[in-house]
């Protein structure tokens, strides 16, 4: 039952950075966002389900910081995953980086002297 509703609120998600005029160009970006709001409360429900399995003789303080790495695990994955796929549909994206700030740094990398020469 859990996957049918990963399944179908991750093909509701890919519609909805397709169909937002917003996103245009930024879907990737707007599929990290997204997906990181939706699918935070099966994250924090299935990380507190496993750290209370695995930890059941443990104190509640304990089982909370081991509920954050599991929820944070899972989001990662969901997101890489999902990401990933998000990129081999949507391969045109904008570029984040504007290439006059970039060309600046350089030249400030440039001026600065490694201390171990």
């Amino acid at each position: 039952m859990v996957w049918i509703i990963i399944i179908f609120l991750s093909i509701f998600i890919f519609l909805l950075v397709g169909k937002l005029r917003f996103t245009k160009g930024y879907e990737n970006t707007w599929l990290f966002i997204f997906i990181a709001i939706a699918f935070s409360p099966m994250n924090i429900l299935y990380g507190w389900r496993l750290a209370d399995s695995l930890f059941w003789l443990e104190s509640d303080l304990f089982k909370f910081v081991w509920t954050l790495v599991f929820i944070f695990a899972f989001l990662s994955a969901d997101e890489i995953v999902l990401g990933i796929i998000g990129r081999l549909v949507w391969q045109n994206q904008q570029e984040y980086i504007d290439e006059d700030k970039n060309s600046y740094l350089e030249s400030c990398m440039d001026d600065f002297e490694d201390p171990l020469y």
